[in-house]
């Protein structure tokens, strides 16, 4: 907040524009969810205006100048105002926080002119698939949506998408966003609207009723004592993987405690799956695992007992679905690039409300989906409070305060003490952001090849968001670059395993001490890097160093003496499309 509203100086004059526009979109979208415990809503717009200001006095001034800085003054001020409009709807205010209309409408029109004019001069300099057009293009999109004329929402939906394809690619997750965002706009109004891609996307909804009509339920495909830390799930065929589901629910005795019914249990999985994007580490297979962790640790600790039944199921189901419709870029990338998202979640954990959105939609009242249906009103309550805790707890700005609170419950167990009391809610609800959040760093605990695999998928998805920071003109996470070098590699993964992983799952392992030999593979892991021999460090990711892009399934069980892409001629490396 504080170091936020100081101006910056030094650099460029690009650079301090570019300072300038993080500034008026940061301080806009703060005021969009109606301020924080630094500054109020009226505050944020204020500085964010005189952000925007500063950028107009730039543009008319500087030598670097051109009509796309003239174009970015529009846009943000389009941003400005949209963020107003959001205030109003959402903080139920009366008054415009900035001191401007009143009119939700007005706002949008106003925005709209706005993000038309910029639009305008992004393509004039930069070209029609630059990225400052293409978020241009959303945004007038999104305000002919709003002000309700939906035959140019649709016009302009249909070329952000094409745009998105020709500049990032039809599999990138913010196309596919577009593309779901313009079958939103087709579906709900009923538009007789020919577009193949919404065609697309609903053959490959192909009904979920025939796939279920056709399931055995009665068939057992793995037995849940082969669902153990040793279980490679990489090396689980898909069908194996929804079986399995199906096993560790039971164990949890999630039938019972649910009343749930095995068809919209699996209505439930096929929607989660096709949810999760084919990221390097943000998909299904990572959900899928971080489920297997929590079932392990639920299921084989005292942790199980003090949850209760609806704790313990409650942990699974989380994991299940914690990362829902993920970009593959964290928070963080999303404000400072002005992410739709990002104005439609709250900051700063935005991907977490997201997910947390995505999973309230499958388990709605009515839904095909919703697997707590039986339940009476109460229990249903404490489930979905149990399950929005955990997604939250998967948040890493969360990491400190959980460590903190586990290393609190480590102490009282090694003085004789008992960590926890299953009576107390606040209690159960702390064993919750314990369980989730190590679930979801889990993978240093599995075997080897795991373990490695998904360290591959993670070094892609950063090496990826670098990349993706460069195009937008935003600083480069500092812990995501160079990962096309095998140092920057090395310590990496030594940083995260001694610095994040091992805090958390010692504690954890001192509260349940039948989880210490998977803290000693953590250890383990991180005395494989040896830094007078990087190169024979295992979990390098050889296809980034090599200047290829690695599918994540395509690196289950490779080292850095093996081939790439393909090259094997091994078994079929295509991510799972989902």
């Amino acid at each position: 907040g504080g170091a936020a509203r100081k101006e910056v100086f030094a650099g460029t004059a690009k650079e301090r524009f570019a300072a300038l526009t993080f500034k008026a979109m940061n301080f806009s979208t703060v005021g969009a969810l109606g301020g924080s415990d630094e500054i109020s809503m009226k505050e944020a717009f204020q500085v964010a205006w005189g952000a925007k200001e500063a950028m107009s006095r730039m543009a008319e001034t500087a030598e670097e100048s051109n009509s796309g800085w003239f174009g970015q003054v529009s846009f943000v001020h389009g941003i400005w105002l949209h963020c107003q409009a959001r205030a109003l709807e959402t903080q139920a205010s009366q008054k415009n926080p900035a001191g401007g209309s009143d009119c939700i409408e007005t706002l949008y029109r106003e925005a709209l002119q706005l993000f038309l004019d910029a639009y305008a001069k992004f393509s004039e300099s930069y070209g029609p698939h630059n990225a400052y057009t293409v978020k241009a293009i959303t945004m007038i999109s999104r305000e002919y949506h709003v002000t309700g004329n939906l035959l140019e929402a649709v016009t302009w939906g249909r070329l952000e998408v094409e745009a998105r394809e020709y500049t990032f690619g039809k599999s990138d997750p913010r196309t596919r966003r577009a593309i779901t965002s313009l079958n939103e706009i087709i579906t709900a109004r009923q538009l007789e609207v020919t577009f193949s891609e919404t065609l697309a996307e609903k053959a490959v909804k192909l009904s979920d009723d025939e796939m279920v009509k056709s399931y055995d339920f009665d068939e057992v495909l793995i037995d849940v004592k082969e669902i153990t830390w040793q279980l490679d799930p990489f090396g689980v065929p898909e069908p194996k993987r929804v079986d399995a589901v199906f096993r560790m629910i039971e164990a949890l005795h999630g039938f019972e405690t649910l009343k749930l019914k095995k068809e919209t249990l699996l209505k439930f999985i096929y929607a989660v799956r096709r949810s999760y994007q084919t990221n390097s580490f943000h998909n299904w297979v990572h959900a899928w695992s971080t489920a297997h962790a929590a079932f392990l640790i639920v299921s084989s600790t005292q942790a199980g007992a003090l949850l209760g039944p609806f704790g313990r199921v409650a942990c699974y189901l989380t994991m299940l679905v914690h990362d829902l419709e993920h970009p593959g870029v964290n928070s963080q990338f999303l404000i400072a690039s002005a992410s739709p998202l990002a104005l439609e979640f709250a900051a700063p954990n935005v991907l977490e409300n997201m997910h947390w959105a995505r999973a309230k939609a499958l388990l709605r009242k009515g839904a095909d989906t919703d697997i707590l249906e039986c339940l009476s009103d109460e229990n249903r309550e404490t489930v979905l409070v149990y399950m929005h805790t955990g997604i939250m707890a998967t948040d890493m700005m969360k990491h400190k305060g959980i460590v903190g609170e586990l290393e609190e419950r480590a102490n009282r167990a090694t003085e004789g003490e008992e960590a926890y009391d299953g009576q107390c809610e606040e209690d159960r609800l702390e064993i919750i952001r314990a369980v989730c959040h190590s679930a979801d760093l889990s993978a240093q605990g599995m075997t080897k090849g795991t373990a490695y695999a998904f360290g591959r998928g993670i070094f892609e998805e950063f090496y990826n968001q670098v990349i993706c920071e460069k195009d937008e003109n935003l600083e480069e996470s500092v812990f995501m670059q160079n990962l096309d070098q095998p140092l920057a590699q090395a310590k990496a993964q030594l940083g995260f395993t001694h610095y994040v992983v091992t805090p958390l799952w010692s504690n954890l392992s001192t509260v349940f001490p039948e989880l210490q030999q998977y803290m000693d593979r953590i250890e383990d892991r991180a005395a494989e890097i040896d830094f007078n021999n990087v190169q024979s460090w295992e979990g390098l990711h050889q296809g980034l160093i090599e200047g290829k892009r690695v599918s994540m399934t395509g690196m289950r069980r490779t080292n850095s003496k093996q081939k790439f892409d393909g090259e094997d001629g091994g078994e079929d490396q295509t991510p799972l499309q989902m």
